[in-house]
């Protein structure tokens, strides 16, 4: 069961989180992105998904596409990819209330 306060909490509370962490994914991709360090590979994999993920949040549809289409280019083997359903949900959403 949540919790009164959990509840009560604005959406327009939450669409500013959501406006701040796009500021630090889109930082971390533009530091990091093309970094090909064998350590650093599934942390670039995550936020990339997370970078699509959030605009599509944001319903930045367009945004959102064109880095899920960059997403499945760059990563297009779902075994080894743990974001991959994820990802083709997002997709989905894209399809159903994108612009």
């Amino acid at each position: 069961m949540m919790s009164a306060s959990l509840c009560s909490v604005e959406v327009s509370t939450i669409l500013v989180e959501f406006v701040e962490a796009q500021e630090y994914l889109n930082e971390y991709m533009s530091s990091y992105g093309k970094n090909k360090k064998e350590g650093d590979k599934l942390r670039i994999m995550a936020t990339s998904y997370f970078q699509a993920a959030n605009y599509s949040r944001l319903q930045e549809w367009t945004k959102s596409a064109e880095l899920l289409d960059k997403f499945f280019e760059n990563y297009p083997d779902p075994k080894s990819n743990v974001y991959y359903p994820f990802a083709l949900f997002r997709s989905c959403e894209l399809l159903l209330c994108g612009e």
